[in-house]
Order: C-alpha cells, then sequence, then structure tokens
C-alpha cells in the first residue's frame, strides 16, 4: 500500500479516501501534528538506570521515575542520554509502579545515572490510518450502524440475570440489547 509519508520530501501517493472516511483520516493526521508539537514537552525523567539484560542486539535498562507513567509496552521513543549527542530509538518494555523497562540498539554501559524518555504516542494514531486506509474498499455494517447509515437490527432479549447480583433497570436494559441487537450504545 503507497502512502505519503509525513513531513518527508517525498511525496508518494496516498490511498484514496472519500466522505466520513477522508474526513476521519485527516482529523487523525491534524491530532498527530498537535502531538508532534507537544512532543518536546512530554520527555519523563529516568533515574538510576541498570542494564539488566541484552536479548539479541538490544539492551535492556531498568529506571527509577519519580511518579507514575502511563505508557504501554511497545510504545516507541527516543532515550535521551547526557553526553549523546543524538537521541537513542528505544522501546518501552514494560512499566511497573516507579520502574520502566526500556530497549535500546546500542549498549550505554552498566548503568546510566539520568536519561530521558520521549515516548511517540502518536504510533496508535498511524495505525489507526493504516487500518482504515487498509479496510476503506471492504463492507462495514457495523460502521454504517453506527453513523446511522443502516437500521439496528434485532430486539432485547429477555435475561435471566444472577440471583443477587445488584443491577438498576438501566444496566438490565443494557445487557438486554447487547444480547438481542447488533449494535448497542451504553
Amino acid at each position: 500500500m503507497a502512502r505519503r509519508v509525513a513531513g518527508s520530501d517525498e511525496e508518494e501517493s496516498r490511498v484514496p479516501l472519500t466522505g466520513m472516511l477522508a474526513e476521519f483520516r485527516t482529523a487523525l493526521e491534524q491530532e498527530i501534528e498537535a502531538a508532534k508539537r507537544n512532543l518536546a514537552n512530554s520527555a519523563v525523567s529516568l533515574l538510576n538506570g541498570k542494564r539488566v539484560a541484552q536479548i539479541a542486539g538490544s539492551h535492556q535498562y531498568v529506571f527509577s521515575v519519580e511518579s507514575p507513567l502511563n505508557v504501554p509496552a511497545d510504545t516507541p521513543g527516543d532515550l535521551i542520554v547526557p553526553g549523546r549527542e543524538e537521541p537513542i530509538p528505544a522501546t518501552v518494555v514494560t512499566v511497573e509502579d516507579l520502574k520502566i523497562t526500556v530497549s535500546v540498539g546500542v549498549n550505554l554501559g552498566p548503568s546510566i545515572p539520568f536519561a530521558r524518555l520521549q515516548s511517540d504516542l502518536t504510533m496508535l494514531l498511524r495505525r489507526l490510518i493504516e487500518r482504515i486506509e487498509a479496510k476503506a474498499g471492504e463492507a462495514n455494517p457495523a460502521g454504517e450502524r453506527i453513523l446511522g447509515k443502516s437500521p439496528v437490527s434485532g430486539d432485547a432479549q429477555t435475561v435471566e440475570l444472577p440471583a443477587g447480583l445488584d443491577v438498576n433497570p438501566g444496566q438490565r436494559g443494557a445487557v438486554s440489547s447487547c444480547l438481542g441487537r447488533d449494535a448497542t450504545f451504553v
């Protein structure tokens, strides 16, 4: 699939989209650009890094952080290490409590007293754009129902919930609708 690489000098052909899909891609691209503008302010300080493993040319370091992070595993980023001219491409391996493990392709020695991690959470937005482009020519009945372009079908089903389960009428109705209809919004 051919794509235009955002921010590059090379203009490749772009997957043609129309209507709402084109609007959605444009909105996602605008979110990516806004996130890039704020990326410089998103670096997190990492302390007391220790190399904990070397696996197939990658080096894993565990660092302490001062406050809990909400960064998913496999998030790409750049590790900024004092004394190194260029940021080092890194991938978040795990985040647990006040510890983060990152993987880098270079050996930075047994310990790193201080570093900063600049994560790029726009990868999820880019993957969503790729998915939209890949599936653009396929039927999407669920999407059509969600957008009100085709009717929801089915009827709410009578539900027998376990005794002692404390649900209100709205919750019971949501379960009944989910079990009997092809689209339900809760």
